[in-house]
Formats: structure tokens, sequence, C-alpha cells
């Protein structure tokens, strides 16, 4: 299933596969500064590997932004993507390859990782395929294809399918051996998406909290201490391993540097509730309203069997909890819960579509626009009639393996923590929403610009919804018409994702007055200016022209995991202080030479890379020559480019 996984990926990555170590997925911009990530990280791990320990101690002090220290920290440190690729980067030296074997992983890996979860909870292998694809290429996918690290969502599936196991073993009287192995093979998952994506860390850590809470209740563990000491245990654990990788980014709270997103930040990058109307893949297309990274249509595939899926564990649900177990009050109770919580539920998602709902009531006409106390009388009532329904089930009703409620309401929660902390109904708002609870109590929440990226989350649970799905479909009588269906909305759910052929080298619009940046170059290929950055004795400390702009300085990064060598320029998540200070010197030089020649003696510059043929004026020449009317050498030139020796 591995190998088909991966053919699959080669042929919806197309044609990526054929030129690995030449290009860059996608564009220019965030996809060089991850290469520069698992550049750095990888090559500090090879060292130490190699007897260097006082590369771990340097592992946070990337080499971008000199002097500013934990520049790693700036952003995304991906670690866990850097132990995948380290026999890679060893063995080729190419960063491009590697980074472009991990990106079409990512959809490998999602997808075999939600087949094996979906696999052990309904034993449908088929069911299962589809899943898989499902979590791959769900449309949401197709708008991250330049965040490598949003696209490494493949551990979820892995945590909670260790998590499922243990309690299942648990449950079985299973010895302690394959327990521990279970909760161990969580763990191990957990970590690893918590090193993977700083996001995932925070978003998805509740919702395994609410997983585990509900194999206790539902399998009524409640009483076995040996259950919370197992899960204090992992989560001690979990913590410990994952603190080292978390107390940098506090660090540089501490030196104010950074840290804090802002409430506009937040906002902007929350998804509007049209968001679910809207679509990055091509063979979809967006609504009529636009939001970054606010595109949440899961598409038609993956919703039909996900409701295919709804419907099956609603029957199921009906079937263990008969009305003739209920008491009178029991009953009346559990229809006036599900009762209000439709009503509720139709109020919320018609304020979610239009806005505001006017009701006419005799002579008076009442317009409701804030979808706040509706939401909560849905969220008290729904909760309501769950438990109800809990209690009132068959002492002997046995245990749900698929955890249907669960995926439901997950989905559900997911999707409205994607809409941040001010719901926007096509940019009108309308009331906060739960994120903002998350926001003002949970530490690190205020470091995370992007709420809308709780949307993979929802294609989490659609996806093990959509499998579960499928797999009552088999159930039926009808076998082969069933089959028949499922491989129909595997492929159908191929067709919503298509992204043949996949963009590569996707340039930035530089600032006017330059020209578009050449496409990046390594291993044998690199500039031999940078080959001879890299050959240069330390100390060395550069800076690159163009200075600032937002075309050249993901290049820029991209070199310096080459060439590993402290420079000025950089690319990140947080803009430093010193950064933005020299920014409007640096960005418009030569024209204060006596600013500029300050400016790189307090900086410690000893050289100095021109790219002349990036300027379309004359600046690059005047640049050139204002450096030599100072003294300084120039070392080495090519391609249009030039650098100087200026200590």
């Amino acid at each position: 299933m591995a190998f088909i996984y991966t053919a699959i990926a080669v042929v919806m990555t197309w044609p990526l596969a054929t030129h690995l170590g030449t290009s860059l997925a996608a564009d220019l911009g965030d996809p060089a500064f991850s290469a520069w990530v698992l550049a750095w990280t990888s090559g500090q791990l090879i060292q130490a590997l190699g007897g260097d320990v006082s590369a771990l101690l340097n592992y946070w002090n990337g080499n971008i932004l000199h002097p500013e220290p934990l520049t790693l920290a700036y952003s995304e440190h991906m670690t866990a993507q850097a132990i995948q690729v380290l026999p890679i980067y060893a063995a080729t030296g190419n960063i491009l390859a590697a980074y472009n074997i991990l990106f079409i992983s990512t959809f490998a890996l999602s997808g075999l990782a939600m087949y094996l979860l979906v696999r052990d909870l309904t034993d449908r292998p088929l069911a299962a395929f589809l899943a898989g694809l499902a979590f791959a290429y769900a449309p949401y996918r197709i708008g991250q294809l330049s965040h490598l690290q949003v696209l490494s969502s493949y551990w979820m599936p892995l945590a909670l399918l260790g998590f499922h196991r243990y309690f299942t073993r648990v449950t079985t009287g299973a010895d302690r051996i394959r327990r521990v192995r279970a909760l161990g093979g969580a763990g191990l998952a957990l970590v690893m998406q918590h090193l993977s994506c700083g996001y995932y860390m925070l978003f998805f850590a509740p919702f395994v909290a609410a997983y585990c809470l509900f194999e206790i209740a539902q399998r009524r563990l409640a009483g076995d201490w040996r259950v919370w000491r197992d899960l204090g245990v992992a989560a001690v654990g979990i913590a410990l391993v994952t603190w080292p990788f978390v107390q940098p980014y506090f660090a540089l709270r501490e030196l104010g540097v950074s840290g804090v997103r802002s409430w506009g930040e937040i906002v902007m990058f929350s998804a509007d509730t049209h968001a679910f109307a809207s679509s990055a893949a091509p063979m979809i297309g967006r609504g009529s309203y636009f939001k970054p990274e606010g595109d949440g249509f899961p598409g038609v595939t993956m919703l039909l069997f996900a409701l295919i899926g709804v419907v099956w564990g609603a029957w199921r649900l009906a079937a263990t909890t008969p009305a003739s177990a209920m008491r009178d009050w029991h009953f009346l109770a559990v229809v006036a819960s599900a009762a209000t919580s439709a009503l509720s539920g139709v109020i919320v998602i018609w304020l979610f579509v239009e806005g505001q709902l006017t009701l006419r009531l005799g002579s008076q006409i009442v317009v409701i626009t804030r979808v706040v106390p509706a939401l909560h009388i849905l969220i008290a009532a729904g909760t309501a009639c769950l438990v109800l329904v809990a209690i009132a089930r068959r002492p002997t009703a046995r245990i749900s393996r698929e955890a249907f409620g669960f995926f439901v309401l997950a989905a559900v929660w997911a999707a409205l923590l994607a809409l941040g902390p001010q719901i926007e109904v096509a940019g009108r708002r309308v009331g906060p929403g739960p994120y903002v609870w998350l926001l003002n109590h949970v530490p690190g929440f205020d470091g995370l610009r992007v709420p809308a990226r709780m949307l993979m989350l929802v294609s989490v649970f659609l996806s093990a919804l959509a499998g579960l799905g499928a797999a009552a479909a088999l159930r039926t009588r009808f076998t082969r018409l069933a089959a028949a269906g499922v491989l129909a909305g595997a492929i159908g759910l191929l067709l919503e994702g298509w992204m043949v052929p996949l963009s590569v080298n996707v340039p930035l619009t530089p600032a006017q007055g330059l020209a578009s940046p050449p496409p990046p170059a390594v291993g044998r290929r690199v500039n031999a200016v940078y080959a001879a950055v890299h050959q240069l004795p330390d100390p060395v400390v550069i800076v690159e022209f163009p200075f600032g702009d937002p075309a050249y300085e993901p290049l820029a990064t991209l070199y310096a995991g080459y060439h590993r060598k402290p420079m000025l320029n950089g690319y990140s998540g947080f803009v430093p202080p010193g950064y933005a200070a020299q920014l409007p010197i640096l960005r418009d030089a030569p024209d204060e030479p006596e600013r500029l020649a300050r400016t790189l003696s307090e900086a410690s510059v000893t050289h100095v890379l021109v790219h002349e043929d990036a300027f379309l004026d004359d600046r690059g020449r005047r640049l050139t020559a204002w450096l030599r009317s100072i003294g300084a050498r120039e070392v080495t030139s090519a391609d249009g480019d030039r650098l100087f020796a200026v200590k």
C-alpha cells in the first residue's frame, strides 16, 4: 500500500519527479525559506554526528539576520522533517532534492497514515484506501503547497491510531507490553507532529485529549487507575521531549524580538464562514469571497462519503438507545434537547451563509445578526442531548470501535475554531468565535497568525468519517455495487484534488526597478560566487544586494544554507528590530554612502555580494563602483554577480 500511495503522489505532483534536484515545488518564497531551514538543521545534525557537539549548541542560531540570536525560532524549525531528509541530504548535499522528495512524501505519507487508521477502525481495506486518498488530496492542501510544515500533517492519524490501539488493548485485557507499545507509538507520533509544525502542536493537542476522554467514557474506564497512570506518564514524556523545541520561542519573547501576533493579523488569517464554499483546487474553484489560506470546501466526494458515515453512525446510535429503555422524562428531555439543537443549528448555518436572519412575528419584524447566542445554545443543547443519549444506552451495547461520535464533534469544533476570534460572514463581523478563548487563556496561541490552518484538522476528521461511510456501504448486501461506488469515489477524490502539472520555480514579484530573480541552482550548478563564499575562511559576515526585496531575500536565505556563513539578509516569520533598522539604508544603497558605510561597519560586514543584473537601472553598477571607491577588493565574479571583500 505504501508503494501505491507513493506512485499516486508522484503522478499527482508531476512533473516534479523529473527534476527533483534542479527546481523547487510551487514558488520561490516560503519553499526557498523552508529549504534553508532543512539545510541548516540537517547540516547541524550532520556536524554533530561527525563529532562536533558545538553544532547542537548553535542549533537555533541560524546564519541569517546576523547578528540576531535564535533566528531559527523566528519561524518553524521543522526538526522532524530534517530527521526525515537527513540521509538524502547527507548523501547528495542537494537541498532541492531533499526538499522535493519530502514534499512528495507528504502526500504519500498522509494517505498511508489515514489508511492505517481507518483500516484499524473498520477492518475494511478498500474503505481505508478511500479515506487515505481523501486526506492526502483534500482540496485544502492545494492552497498550502508553499507551506511544507502545513502539508506535514501525517503524524496526526498515526497518533490517533496509536491511542486507539492502546484503548482497544486495555479493553481486551492485552498484556502490558502490547499496551505500552501502542501508547509509545502514539506518543512518538505526537512528538514528531509537534516537531513538524508548531500550529499542529497547539491545534491538535486538545483533540487528542478529547479523544482519550471519549474512549475512557465509552469503554467505562474512568475508574481504571492504570489508564490514568499510563496517559499521565505519556503526557509528561511528550512534554519533556517537546519542551527543548518550545523554549527558544519563549526566549525570543523575553528578548522582545518576536512571538506575538496582532489582533488584526489573526483576524485577517482566520477563515470566513464562506470559506466552506471556497476551494483552491482547480477542478472546484473558489467561491465569491476569498481570504488568505481560507479555502475550506472539502470537496463533493469527501462530503458525500462523510455524510454516509454520519447517517450510518446516527442509525447505529439510535439502535443502541431505544426509547423503551428511557423513562418518560428522560425521553422528553432527549427530544427537547435534540429539537433545540436542530433549530439553533439551522439558525447558525443560516447566519453563517447570509449574515442575518429576518423573522416576521405578527406585525413585528425581528432581525437577528448575532450568531454567538445561537451558537452557545447549539453547543449547550447538543452536549445535553449527547449526554442524555449516552446515559440511556443499553449497558450491553458494544463499544463503538469506529469512534464515530468523536470524529463528528471534532470536525464541527475544528471548523468553528478555524473561524478565528472574530466570526465573519463574507467580511462582515457577526460576533466572537470560540477561538478567542484559546487566544486569551492558552499560552502560545497569540503567536499563531493563521487560525484558518485548523481547516487541515477538519480534513483529518472528515477523511476518517468518509472512510467510515465507505465501510458502512461495503457492509451492505450489495457488496459489489458498494465496492464499485467506493472505487468511483476514489477516482472522484483524485479528480477534485488534481494539480497536474504542478507549478515549480514560480518567481515572486520583485520591487519596481528590479528584474525577476533566476531560479535556484545547487550542487554542480551552483553559482561560482556562492561556491567562493562557501570557501571563505572564517570569520565572515556577508550582505547581499538587492537587500530586503521579498523576491530576492528568500533566495539569499536558501543559498545561506549552502555557504553557511553569517549574513545580514534573511527571510522569516518575524522581522527583528535590527533588520528593520538596516532595511531603509541597505535597500536603497548606495543612495546614502556615509550611512551605508557606517551600517556595514557596525554590522562587522566582511564581504558584499552584488547581483548587478538584478537592477534594471544603473544602481548595481553604482554600488560596485562605490565599493571600489572605499577600497573594497573584488574577490570573484560570475554571471553578473560580484563578490567584494571590504575588510
